[in-house]
């Protein structure tokens, strides 16, 4: 007789898919990311990655090893919708999961107002000063004013409109004023003409 030869059957191939994965959901959205997670997927032998689909592209725009992406780079203000799968080492690929629409946030505003103008005083007596300026403007809208005196970098009085009176002064003595505006983001325009 010939030498044993001893011969092993390969094993069953895979062709199981992974499940799909639940509860796709944004964790954080800013102005140009949305961060996303999901509850792992399970397979008979095992998960090796997600794919992540995006606006109902049949074509995965990234991939992943754990339940979780942050999608950068976005418009601000824009809607998204993302699914995802689980794929195994054999390459099955998961049905996908429900669509998760989600959307990024207004991008911040960084513009100051305009610089207000035609600081001027409208009455003066031995202890008071009234001021008026022409109002200021901005892309979202002006909130208030500060008002600035004798050169101090801190404001001494804010107003929400074009005018203030400056009270409790000392008699035949000069005041320098100087005034700025702010919007809601807290962006300050540059200060006006002493």
């Amino acid at each position: 007789r010939s030498a044993v030869l001893t011969v092993s059957t390969t094993a069953t191939p895979d062709t199981s898919a992974p499940t799909t994965p639940t509860n796709l959901r944004s964790t954080t959205e800013t102005s140009d990311q949305i961060n996303l997670m999901w509850n792992a997927a399970s397979d008979n032998v095992g998960v090796t990655g997600y794919r992540l689909y995006k606006n109902g592209s049949s074509t995965a725009f990234a991939t992943t090893a754990a339940p979780g992406y942050n999608d950068t780079g976005l418009t601000a203000d824009q809607s998204y919708q993302y699914r995802v799968s689980a794929v195994d080492a054999a390459g099955n690929e998961s049905a996908l999961s429900t669509s998760l629409m989600v959307n990024t946030l207004a991008a911040p505003d960084t513009s100051a107002p305009t610089t207000p103008s035609s600081l001027r005083s409208t009455t003066v007596t031995s202890d008071q000063i009234n001021l008026m300026w022409n109002a200021a403007s901005d892309n979202i809208g002006v909130t208030g004013y500060r008002l600035y005196k004798n050169g101090s970098s801190t404001p001494f009085a804010t107003t929400t409109t074009p005018g203030y009176n400056d009270t409790g002064l000392t008699a035949n003595q000069s005041y320098q004023y100087r005034v700025s505006a702010v919007d809601e983001a807290g962006n300050e325009s540059a200060l006006s003409s002493a």
